[in-house]
């Protein structure tokens, strides 16, 4: 399961949320883990996030087609230069 550590409201808009954990979600560190803990010893609470989607609705939202990317990464590139 993916321990998300952010508050960027893009990933909310596209990730299915059953399908990771994000530390923002809660109010302390020690909340956090006990949730993690928690989901680990319960089978099928650790089952739900496992074999949830990763993105909402099960849609791969077009920045995360294969063109996208390249081109993403391309000006990332000559950005860097």
């Amino acid at each position: 399961i993916p321990l998300y550590f952010g508050g960027c409201k893009y990933v909310k808009e596209i990730l299915n949320s059953e399908s990771y954990i994000n530390i923002v979600d809660f109010a302390t560190i020690e909340e956090f883990v006990i949730y993690v803990i928690n989901v680990y010893n319960n089978k099928e609470l650790l089952n739900k996030y496992q074999t949830a989607t990763i993105f909402k609705n099960n849609i791969i939202p077009e920045c995360f087609k294969y063109g996208e990317i390249n081109k993403f990464t391309k000006e990332i590139a000559e950005n860097i230069k």
